[in-house]
């Protein structure tokens, strides 16, 4: 009786509790990597194991990144289209399993060639973004779209995604690399700051502080100009790397800037401790007429890079694209408000953001926080319908979609690619009057612009906006 139990129970827990309650195990069947030539075709397969060790036949949904390289078919069939490496997915509710992939010439069409970039030498303004391509072209001149890898030298400007589109953060020039196989082609980019005149300019003085006190000698900036920390000895310098960029128009004042270790990183003797599950940070205390204000508001929002480490990343079990930025406060509770524009280089290990005020500033797993002060939201009910702009922007690869509703009713949320296609429905349902938010996980779905439509009744609003990966 006891056995005929017991085995009852486990077929309902097999037939139907959902995959995401038992789920253990995806894995794609065959290599770690697959090597395709160009117009072939292979059939891709996975295994879905449960808790139990039961492998059960289910449906998996397949993708390739980047998706210029070919397409999937019905009967899972990838079809190779485009010369280049990535990788291919099978996914199964919030499980994935993925192999990587090399599609490479025939040897009738021939790999000698060149490669070309577009565009090349440009210049854009600080906070804006480029988006880069590339093609290869035979020993016949004829161009073909392909994927290739990017990389970024010289001064850490901004940051640049696997499907190269960079993002600007600090003025300066920096190189981009696109690189296939034996084939190497690159440009330069140039990043201004051209928003306010330099009439006026306010000062910074920055001083580093060690952990026992001692204050390193000051450095001397203006708006208008970036800090890169360093100089910091082990084991200290897990902040080394860091950069701060102060635009012009910034600051309504001259100001003294310390930078230290927060209190959530301990330090023994050679060593370092990580509470709370913090990757990384820094605090920035910002001194005027010898007081501390924290935390201190800016005029317009700084940009930041605050550099992580591979293995703090893997203690916790976690990826780069898991992190996120955070203001951290004294009695340890985590807030994203005035943080955005948040991108994850994880070639680069270092994470970019632009904040609208100093205090501590850290790296931790991406909690999805958003908490609002009481001092700049009240509790009264909107008097129109309004679609505010999503934060973060450009972001990766989860941002958060705030509306106002005057009147309860149904609201819908659908993501578009640029092309007009529809990618997602985020949510249908009744919403009470007020503020809300919901949240786009864009896990899976490659770089670019995208437009979110909110439809209340008969208003309909869109804005855009960019995952950067």
């Amino acid at each position: 009786m006891l056995r005929n139990a017991i085995a009852f129970i486990f077929m309902f827990l097999v037939m139907f509790l959902p995959y995401s309650a038992i789920s253990q195990e995806v894995e794609i069947i065959g290599d770690d990597e697959i090597e395709i030539m160009i117009g072939d075709s292979i059939q891709m397969m996975a295994e879905y194991e449960d808790e139990f060790g039961v492998k059960i036949d289910t449906t998996f949904s397949w993708s390739v990144m980047p998706d210029s390289l070919g397409y999937f078919n019905s009967e899972n069939y990838f079809i190779a289209t485009h010369y280049g490496k990535g990788f291919i997915y099978a996914k199964l509710d919030t499980l994935t399993d993925s192999v990587k992939v090399h599609v490479k010439w025939d040897d009738d069409m021939g790999a000698q060639g060149y490669l070309v970039i577009m565009p090349e030498d440009t210049s854009i303004q600080v906070g804006q973004t480029v988006q880069y391509s590339a093609q290869f072209v035979d020993t016949n001149g004829i161009y073909h779209d392909t994927s290739v890898a990017w990389d970024i030298n010289g001064n850490p400007i901004g940051s640049l995604s696997q499907d190269g589109l960079f993002f600007a953060m600090f003025p300066g020039k920096s190189v981009i690399k696109a690189k296939l196989d034996t084939h190497a082609v690159s440009t330069k980019i140039f990043a201004v700051d051209t928003l306010s005149d330099t009439t006026g300019v306010n000062s910074i003085q920055i001083s580093r502080v060690l952990p026992d006190g001692k204050v390193l000698p000051p450095a001397l900036v203006y708006e208008g100009e970036y800090y890169k920390i360093g100089g910091i000895p082990s084991p200290y310098n897990i902040i080394n790397g860091g950069m701060v960029y102060f635009p012009l128009g910034s600051l309504k004042e001259d100001i003294t800037l310390h930078i230290k270790l927060p209190s959530c990183i301990k330090v023994w003797d050679d060593s370092l401790e990580m509470k709370h599950k913090i990757i990384n940070g820094i605090r920035f205390d910002v001194i005027i007429a010898d007081s501390i204000h924290k935390p201190y508001y800016f005029e317009r929002p700084l940009h930041v890079s605050i550099p992580f480490k591979q293995g703090h990343v893997k203690k916790y079990g976690l990826t780069a694209e898991q992190l996120s930025m955070y203001f951290m406060t004294d009695s340890v509770t985590f807030d994203s408000v005035g943080i955005s524009n948040v991108y994850v280089d994880s070639l680069a290990n270092r994470i970019f953001a632009m904040v609208e005020h100093f205090s501590t500033l850290v790296i931790k797993e991406n909690d999805n926080i958003t908490t609002f002060t009481p001092e700049n939201k009240t509790n009264s009910l909107p008097d129109q319908f309004e679609l505010l702009q999503n934060y973060p922007n450009p972001f990766n690869p989860i941002t958060t979609i705030e509306f106002r509703l005057a009147q309860a009713g149904n609201v819908s949320v659908t993501i578009f690619s640029i092309t007009g296609q529809e990618v997602t429905s985020i949510i249908s349902k009744n919403f009470e009057a007020g503020t809300h938010h919901v949240q786009w996980n864009a896990s899976g779905v490659a770089s670019g612009v995208y437009f979110y439509k909110v439809e209340a009744g008969n208003m309909v609003q869109v804005k855009k906006m960019i995952l950067l990966r």
